[in-house]
């Protein structure tokens, strides 16, 4: 990847994380999660190269690509209903916690993510409901919509949740069936 520092020097991040939806607590959160992005950029850890990647191997074997994700908008836009003040607290504490820090450490397993994912879960019930539960019911909902066999790529926090989606749709499908 051709990521330099200079690319998220403070200040664009900090203009970037102002033209957010939501109040001033929002944005904040917003800046501290790009900062998170930067520090683990800086450190070789890019999140989301996988998506990168399905795209050039769909084009380069002539295969259809399908972005099945909510828009990031939409979802900033949910989160600014979660109380400003808990989510920039819990964003805060969580930093200064560095959970982050442990992708550095070749960490990055479904296991891993699961066990953050949880703690997340419980620190941060509103904000876990937006940003993973409710994209797990967008993206299954998308992908129950394609005919035929299909690839899936997304984010090892919400692998559990389509899975678990997807398994009881095939039970309820299986007793209609009856």
């Amino acid at each position: 990847m051709n990521w330099k520092p200079e690319d998220a020097t403070l200040y664009k991040l900090f203009r970037k994380s102002i033209r957010a939806p939501g109040g001033l607590c929002m944005k904040i959160y917003i800046f501290i999660l790009y900062y998170r992005s930067r520090q683990l950029h800086a450190n070789g850890v890019f999140p989301g190269l996988e998506f990168k990647v399905a795209m050039e191997e769909s084009s380069r074997v002539g295969a259809r690509c399908f972005y099945i994700d909510q828009d990031i908008d939409v979802t900033r836009q949910q989160l600014s209903g979660v109380s400003s003040f808990d989510l920039l607290w819990k964003a805060y504490r969580d930093y200064r916690l560095s959970v982050c820090t442990d992708f550095v450490d070749e960490k990055y397993t479904r296991s891993f993510v699961r066990e953050i994912s949880s703690i997340q879960k419980k620190r941060c019930p509103d904000v876990s409901k937006v940003i993973i539960e409710d994209r797990d019911k967008f993206m299954f909902t998308n992908l129950r919509s394609f005919q035929g066999k299909i690839v899936a790529v997304v984010g090892m926090a919400h692998m559990d949740g389509i899975e678990l989606l997807w398994k009881l749709a095939e039970e309820g499908d299986d007793s209609n069936n009856r």
